[in-house]
């Protein structure tokens, strides 16, 4: 009995592994609780755009639970020489108020803002808030380039 009880979690273990799993989990893991995660849930619609032009970013909402977010606590972060990350842009709403949206898990919401600033790589960023066990939660996106068009 206790043999065939063995065979049954193992055939049970084989097949959930090739199943979809659904979006990351937030909070603590096999290290503990985190104080910052970083989830990538921010898409911009080009990898590379002119100054002065257009940026449309989709904020998809990957985890399993229920996000609120706002354009007043979306920033730009630009790469440095030095690797680093340093601020570019405080918030990417140009009259902020204290207006939350919600996304449900896989809802998207799509918004654009006008890019200036130096050339080089940047990342947009959305704080979440606490959730799960860590102090911050931050959405990002993908890194994009600005060039300079003269």
């Amino acid at each position: 009995m206790r043999m065939r009880a063995s065979l049954v979690a193992i055939v049970a273990a084989v097949t959930m592994a090739g199943c979809e799993q659904p979006g990351p989990q937030i909070g603590g893991g096999p290290s503990g609780p985190k104080s910052i995660e970083e989830v990538e849930m921010l898409r911009t619609d080009r990898p590379s755009y002119d100054r002065g032009g257009p940026v449309t970013v989709r904020f998809t909402n990957r985890l399993n639970l229920t996000v609120t977010h706002s354009l007043c606590r979306s920033r730009l972060e630009r790469r440095n020489n030095e690797g680093d990350w340093v601020g570019a842009r405080s918030s990417l709403s140009d009259m902020c108020t204290a207006e939350e949206r919600t996304l449900r898990p896989g809802q998207s919401v799509t918004y654009s803002f006008r890019m200036e600033g130096q050339s080089g790589t940047y990342r947009v960023l959305t704080d979440l808030g606490q959730m799960g066990g860590i102090s911050r939660v931050v959405a990002i996106s993908n890194l994009f380039t600005l060039t300079r068009q003269d």
